[in-house]
């Protein structure tokens, strides 16, 4: 009887070990795959970078828009003068 329940331990331990490198090589897989998207979407970007460059067409941020607006709307018409 004893020996059955070491045999089973046994198994039963196996059979945890099995499935945590199953586990873990899931986990390596899924980790690989999510660095190969991240390359391949770094990839699209810097060609759509390129690609608007070469074509003239630069991005504008709406942040940087905003504050030259605010910049001129400060300075008036004067040629940059401030006004009060």
């Amino acid at each position: 009887m004893h020996k059955r329940r070491k045999d089973l331990r046994n198994q039963l331990l196996a059979t945890r070990e099995a499935r945590a490198k199953t586990g873990q090589i899931q986990l390596d897989t899924a980790q690989t795959i999510s660095e190969i998207i991240h390359k391949v979407q770094s990839i699209e970007i810097e060609n759509k970078k390129l690609i608007k460059r070469k074509l003239g067409i630069y991005d504008v941020d709406d942040y940087i828009v905003d504050s030259e607006v605010d910049t001129k709307q400060i300075e008036g018409p004067n040629n940059g003068e401030k006004t009060s």
